[in-house]
């Protein structure tokens, strides 16, 4: 069933609720055969079960979704444990993976909005929309979300895949966005900025919402157009161009549902030997 997000509680009913809880971002999930779940509320004992930060975040069918911090210090019932969101891709289902990616967000959103940024007063959160007032100043915030876009730059039929400085497998260009940079400029200065060539025929390839912690990845298609490449030192610990037959062995690394595994797939697949 699809969710549908949403700020507002429903009213109370005896339908059982799910629950995204988190501690230390990592989230809790019930061991099942095949995999893990998403607790309900009829997982837990509610008068043992101490939470913190709870927000409404939308209904799975007719079944509402809060999200919550885990209070430390309180045991773990015997058939859940917490895993990170990265480690439970293919264990949980595809729809419930999406929503602990929206439910992260929220609980990062309140714990790093406590405060006002303009006048420093604590906030409250509004009771009709998903964000935060200063009831001093009336300043108001609302979750953070931070546009990335993500290349694959071919070359006939050469794809250009980096390894940067904090992972040990190859992937695309990647960059966030600058304040008053349309999407065009910001890919044309990372492929500049990063390996130090120029780029044309850019075309849209998709988007994906990325919440480690709050990024929403923009992925392009372009073809390189002139200049040598020369690296970012201070970034990237290589670059260089790869047919299908040549692509490291680690172009499995990034994982199969990020958007940078999805353009490495689909250069892949129109390249292939038949």
């Amino acid at each position: 069933m699809n969710f549908k997000s949403g700020c507002v509680p429903p009213e109370q009913t005896d339908e059982p609720v799910y629950y995204f809880l988190f501690q230390q971002n990592k989230l809790l999930v019930k061991k099942v055969d095949g995999g893990f779940a998403i607790p309900s509320s009829d997982d837990l004992d509610s008068s043992k079960t101490k939470l913190t930060n709870r927000h409404y975040i939308g209904n799975i069918g007719e079944q509402a979704c809060y999200t919550a911090v885990y209070a430390d210090g309180q045991l773990v019932p015997g058939n859940m444990e917490f895993q990170g969101l990265m480690d439970l891709y293919g264990q949980i289902e595809d729809n419930m993976f999406r929503v602990a990616g929206c439910a992260i967000q929220i609980i990062t959103w309140d714990e790093t909005h406590q405060f006002c940024g303009k006048c420093g007063e604590p906030t409250v959160t509004k009771a009709d929309e998903r964000a935060k007032v200063c009831p001093k100043c009336g300043y108001m915030s609302f979750p953070r979300l931070s546009p990335a876009v993500i290349l694959s730059i071919t070359k006939g039929d050469k794809i250009l895949l980096v390894k940067n400085l904090k992972t040990d497998f190859y992937t695309v260009v990647a960059g966030f966005v600058e304040a008053g940079e349309t999407l065009e400029e910001c890919l044309k200065r990372e492929a500049r900025e990063e390996v130090g060539i120029e780029i044309k025929n850019i075309t849209y390839f998709g988007n994906q919402p990325w919440p480690f912690p709050h990024s929403l990845m923009l992925a392009f298609n372009a073809e390189y157009d002139k200049g040598d490449l020369n690296i970012e030192r201070n970034e990237l610990l290589h670059a260089d161009w790869y047919t299908v037959d040549d692509i490291p062995r680690i172009k499995l690394k990034p994982i199969p549902f990020s958007i940078a595994r999805k353009l490495i797939s689909s250069f892949i697949e129109k390249n292939k030997h038949s």
